[in-house]
């Protein structure tokens, strides 16, 4: 009889779906608030999680997407707007895309 304890084939922290830290680096890597690092997140693992398919992901990130544009629509911080490259658009376009 062994002493060692079972291990687990999946690790419930870091499961295969997650490929590593990968996602996570890049969320880091470009300083992503919560909504748009949920959003790359659903992006890249999408279609990767057993029993989910594509579309199930893509529709989860869409929804992220739908909140950080309701968020922006809302904000009156100019770096907010800043930081959705509207600033690269006549003022008047901005303001209409951010409505």
């Amino acid at each position: 009889m062994s002493t060692h304890p079972r291990r687990r084939t999946t690790d419930p922290v870091n499961p295969s779906h997650y490929h590593g830290d990968y996602v996570m680096r890049v969320i880091e890597d470009f300083q992503l608030d919560f909504l748009s690092g949920t959003i790359v997140k659903y992006l890249l693992r999408a279609g990767n999680k057993p029993g989910d398919s594509i579309l199930q992901d893509l529709k989860k990130a869409h929804w992220y997407l739908e909140r950080k544009i309701a968020a922006l629509s809302k904000s009156t911080d100019p770096q907010a707007i800043d930081r959705t490259n509207l600033k690269e658009l006549p003022p008047d376009a901005a303001r209409k895309a951010v409505k």
